[in-house]
């Protein structure tokens, strides 16, 4: 008689990964593919962070980034959408096979993330490396905004 060994496999389970966002899990972007997607736009290198979000029941994908007074958000996303499809294979299923490859952008004030850092710097004493630009904690993704619309009256209020 001859003994077999019982080898099953055993489920592992991925849990959400911070630093990748996963489509309707269908893709799964990270820091390099969605900076390098925002590089190759006329918006150039300017500061940013991605979060995936919910909107009418469907994941979207959204840019917070700073505004640099030539931007308009629609614009900018349709770009992103098209040099996301360019660099992953998966994105442009998830836009052509579901329909589902929705760019958002939110312009922050001129200089919201150095006085996001500044804030982090003096509270935490975390430096700007160690801020995850993708799917960042709600919380920071909170303060950035409460900080560029501090910024943003400050600019409007020395204008006049």
């Amino acid at each position: 008689m001859v003994e077999v060994e019982n080898k099953i496999s055993k489920p592992v389970y991925v849990r959400r990964t911070e630093g990748i966002i996963g489509l309707a899990g269908f893709t799964r972007l990270d820091q390099r593919i969605l900076g390098e997607a925002l590089c190759r736009c006329t918006a150039g290198h300017i500061e940013w962070m991605a979060c995936e979000e919910i909107e009418s029941g469907k994941p979207i994908l959204r840019y917070y980034v700073e505004d640099t007074g030539a931007l308009h958000p629609d614009v900018l996303a349709e770009e992103l959408n098209g040099r996301l499809k360019e660099l992953d294979a998966g994105y442009r299923d998830l836009d052509t096979l579901l329909g589902l490859g929705q760019v958002r952008v939110a312009l922050l004030a001129p200089g919201a993330f150095a006085r996001y850092y500044a804030i982090r710097k003096r509270t935490t004493g975390q430096v700007k490396e160690s801020m995850s630009r993708v799917n960042p904690d709600s919380s920071l993704v909170d303060t950035l905004l409460t900080v560029s619309t501090r910024a943003q009256r400050s600019q409007n209020e020395a204008l006049g």
